[in-house]
């Protein structure tokens, strides 16, 4: 039996030491990329709760400043009960 040969071996430990760099790469690329659009997801959805909101409230301002006179108008309007 032949003794193995060293390079051969440096050269199977520097491709397995690439490969292992380069999954780890595209695992932190992709976890990167997840933040991100968990980031940008969470951003839109705070802006769309806080126009809903505002419009919410614009309603409900609308409705408390209404004129008193036309609230009367509006009740005296109705029809009986």
């Amino acid at each position: 039996m032949s003794k193995p040969n060293t390079s051969s071996y440096l050269y199977g430990i520097a491709v397995m030491i690439a490969g292992f760099s380069l999954h780890f790469y595209y695992v932190r690329e992709v976890a990167a990329s997840m933040i991100l659009f968990s980031l940008a997801s969470f951003g839109l959805t705070l802006i769309a709760l806080g126009a809903f909101l505002m419009w919410h409230a614009g309603k409900q301002v609308r409705i408390w400043a209404r004129p008193a006179a036309r609230q009367d108008e509006v009740a005296l309007s109705s029809p009986p009960r």
